[in-house]
């Protein structure tokens, strides 16, 4: 699940599968006990059971699209990372240490932690 969102989303990703999680197993037991008093014990945990059925063939589908999905990811964050190496090395050839407007600041390599402010 990690691997095909960016890392921007993945917090959100997580997130949602874990309320998901959640909810299933504070709902479930609710819901089927709902489908007790409805169709009897039998029928609930057939219907219950059956559920799985869906989850288990979208499961089955993902099996045919990860590894694509992996691989559009991984070229996706490649091309971000490669652009972002080519605006700092544009913004650094530009003259970084100049004070420009929008220009990084470089910290000398001998300056001190300490200031006197």
């Amino acid at each position: 699940m990690l691997n095909v969102n960016t890392p921007e989303t993945r917090g959100v990703a997580v997130a949602l599968q874990s309320v998901t999680d959640d909810l299933g197993r504070g709902l479930g037991p609710v819901i089927v006990a709902g489908f007790i008093s409805v169709l009897g014990r039998q029928g609930a945990f057939n219907l219950s059971i059956a559920g799985w059925v869906p989850c288990g063939v979208m499961l089955c589908c993902l099996m045919f699209t990860m590894r694509k999905d992996e691989e559009q990811m991984q070229q996706r964050l490649a091309k971000t990372a490669t652009s972002m190496l080519q605006q700092i090395q544009v913004t650094q050839s530009s003259g970084a240490g100049s004070g420009a407007a929008g220009a990084p600041l470089s910290v000398p390599a001998d300056s001190s932690s300490s200031s006197s402010s």
